[in-house]
């Protein structure tokens, strides 16, 4: 049985007879080194204390977990061989350090076996270097993100100076605020316009030749929206995208209103641009003297302002002929469109169109007119 300090004292007063009981407690209220693991060993004139280990090479040696329920204050230097777990985090064992919560850090270096740095985090002066053999003059690193030169920005490379090469550097002085290649001469971007600019020749997939273009591509390029000055160079092909139906007949002797069988769905994207519309079918008006005229409409109206059309004409005999009708579609608005044929004819004028399933086909292509 546990007595406290006060029990005791009463006990062991003078004039008082303890008794067993009180004997055993008192040894009990007493630290037993041999019993509980506790040790204090003297070492060099210095006394070090030991929890669960039998010579403590430390002020305090732990041979086992230590719980810390309130704050803990480290004033020299704290080594920890395994693994340190702040705020009980319940990921896998992947790291060193694991902290689940905030955590505010002044100074923090990370280094491979004692070796050259890894990472360095200067709060005094504002800078994060990875891979850095560095001082306060801003020796060659891997990767500085902080204050240099007296303005902030993130840098890649060798870049102490003006002639220093670099790969990489935002926010550099004096006119830029992006720097890519040496002596800041390859590419930047001006933070007063945003633009970009390149001095010299850009190879993408092959090194450049000098004696070639601006801009070189080996390899496939897809380019959702481009705008040229002047002219192109293209080596290699050029795929167009272009919406089209075809079919085999049927055949259609309607001479009036819109073949049901020739419809095509185009979506268009910019309104300032043009429909080029291409239709191709085997026609036939027979009769004497007769018209037939066949219009390409954009969702069952003519196009405006200039309408696409061919009048077929009739003198005598039964004449199958392929032909093609084509024009640009002007004033059409962005979006999803439909492209039909309409055909206008007076008796007594015979139509029949896609003689014997001939093949007819509907293009319709986005395009810039000048």
């Amino acid at each position: 049985m546990t007595s406290t300090r006060a029990n005791l004292k009463a006990v062991f007063k003078t004039g008082s007879i303890p008794k067993e009981q009180d004997f055993a407690n008192l040894i009990d209220a007493s630290l037993n080194q041999a019993d509980d693991g506790f040790l204090i060993v003297e070492k060099d004139g210095k006394k070090n204390v030991g929890v669960g280990v039998e010579e403590p090479q430390a002020k305090l040696h732990v041979g086992g977990d230590l719980m810390v329920d309130s704050g803990l204050t480290v004033e020299g230097v704290a080594n920890i061989p395994n693994m340190l777990k702040i705020g009980s985090p319940t990921e896998p064992t992947l790291s060193k350090l694991q902290v689940k919560g905030g955590a505010t850090i002044d100074s923090l270096i990370i280094s491979a076996d004692g070796k050259k740095e890894w990472m360095i985090l200067d709060s005094s002066a504002q800078r994060l270097y990875v891979n850095s053999e560095y001082d306060n003059n801003g020796k060659p690193c891997k990767l500085r993100v902080g204050a240099a030169w007296g303005m902030p920005g993130l840098y890649s490379g060798d870049y102490s100076g003006e002639t220093s090469s670099t790969d990489l550097v935002l926010g550099a002085p004096p006119q830029s605020k992006i720097y890519f290649g040496e002596n800041k001469n390859d590419a930047w971007i001006e933070s007063g316009t945003g633009n970009a600019y390149i001095k010299g020749i850009v190879g993408i997939g092959t090194p450049p030749d000098a004696a070639s273009k601006k801009l070189q591509v080996k390899g496939g390029v897809v380019i959702d929206s481009l705008t040229i000055s002047e002219n192109v160079e293209v080596r290699g092909k050029i795929i167009r995208s272009v919406t089209a139906v075809t079919a085999n007949g049927p055949g259609d002797m309607n001479g009036n209103g819109e073949l049901e069988s020739r419809i095509l769905t185009f979506t268009k994207v910019y309104g300032e641009t043009r429909i080029r519309i291409f239709y191709c079918d085997n026609f036939r008006i027979m009769g004497d003297n007769v018209r037939c005229r066949y219009e390409i409409l954009v969702d069952g109206e003519s196009i405006p302002g200039d309408p696409i059309y061919a009048d077929r004409y009739g003198s005598s005999g039964n004449y199958h002929e392929q032909s093609t009708i084509f024009g640009y579609a002007k004033g059409i608005k962005s979006g999803e469109h439909t492209i039909s044929i309409q055909l206008t004819s007076e008796d007594p004028c015979q139509v029949y169109t896609g003689w014997e399933n001939s093949t007819w086909s509907i293009e319709a292509e986005e395009v810039w007119l000048t």
